[in-house]
């Protein structure tokens, strides 16, 4: 197992990117962001096909990448020597080859055949191997270009949005076959998505790109209860960011009202400005008046396994609230109290 360290910076006139990454020697690294936040380009770095301005790449013993400031770069390995399988969004699948000699064509020689027929049985293409991708579905598609990334016996495997497009109701298979494989080769795997779900399933640990910055890397639920800061809230999906003009231990206070807590409430105080986060799941009604945070319901929205109220506070924020589907709900135009209760 190879731990995946990379320290670097990347310049043009148009964009910069700054990152930061302690990636371990085996297990998922989800890379999340917005369009044009720099996550695509970080997972070019480290492949090689970009060049940063400055920084280290290393993978376990192997410096792949070593340049300091406006020197020559000290060590600069192509892209053809760092040992990677790629899976990109488009599959890049040999149109003219079949599926069998798409998943040998990076395999050794000396172990091709036996290569091939181990990755069709772990990923369910048998009956495919005479076939053409043109005769394939996308996820049959994608599973060939999983299987020949890795066939090659990477030393790091690399997927830029493998799932956006494959239907919503194969992307559940694709990302267990994925996190089957990463648990069996124990290698480094590092993914690149904007997809909330996808990554809170799949990831071991998460780093989120905001404008070309690292903004924030740790275990994935670390990272998605306590983003850190409001720009990493707000890519995580955290819909309830309240400003704040003071807070203490025990109560949270601001134009939209305050809201008393319970011992070790759950909520997320970003560093470096005075806002909290509060996920909607974590809010419960009830109480006297003037026992919570006054708000008055707007709408209620059905969402399968739990219901979520659409509230507005003092000062016009809207906040959301989602309780269990079976539990009585207020209706629309009604006042309702909201608190955190502490952690059961």
């Amino acid at each position: 197992m190879s731990a995946l360290w990379v320290d670097v910076r990347f310049a043009r006139t148009d964009f910069s990117l700054d990152a930061t990454l302690d990636i371990p020697g085996e297990g998922i690294c989800v890379l999340l962001g917005p369009s044009g936040s720099g996550k695509t380009t970080l997972m070019r770095l480290i492949a090689g096909l970009e060049r940063p301005s400055d920084g280290v790449i290393r993978l376990g013993e192997e410096t792949w990448f070593d340049k300091k400031g406006t020197s020559r770069a000290r060590i600069d390995r192509p892209v053809g020597r760092r040992r990677i399988g790629i899976v990109f969004q488009d599959y890049a699948l040999f149109e003219n080859m079949t599926v069998a000699a798409n998943i040998g064509y990076g395999a050794p020689r000396a172990t091709r055949a036996a290569d091939v027929a181990a990755w069709i049985e772990r990923l369910d293409l048998h009956g495919l191997e005479t076939r053409y991708p043109s005769q394939l579905s996308g996820g049959q598609r994608q599973r060939v270009a999983l299987a020949r990334a890795l066939a090659a016996d990477p030393d790091l495997l690399l997927l830029d949005e493998p799932f956006s497009a494959v239907d919503a109701h194969l992307r559940n298979h694709l990302r267990a076959h994925l996190m089957g494989l990463a648990a069996a080769v124990k290698k480094p795997v590092v993914m690149v998505t904007h997809d909330l779900e996808e990554a809170r399933q799949v990831a071991d640990t998460v780093g989120v790109v905001c404008n070309g910055r690292l903004n924030r890397f740790g275990l994935t639920h670390e990272v998605f209860n306590d983003p850190g800061e409001h720009a990493v809230a707000c890519v995580l999906g955290w819909r309830n960011l309240l400003p704040l003009d003071s807070f203490d231990d025990d109560r949270l206070a601001g134009a939209w009202g305050q809201i008393r807590l319970g011992p070790q409430a759950p909520f997320s105080a970003a560093h470096g400005a005075a806002w909290v986060g509060i996920r909607p799941e974590h809010i419960e009604l009830g109480g006297e008046p003037g026992t919570g945070l006054e708000a008055r319901v707007v709408r209620v929205r059905e969402m399968g396994a739990v219901r979520e109220l659409q509230c507005r506070l003092m000062d016009g924020r809207a906040i959301f609230v989602q309780r269990p589907w079976n539990m009585p709900l207020p209706a629309p135009g009604e006042a309702v109290w909201l608190h955190l209760p502490a952690p059961r």
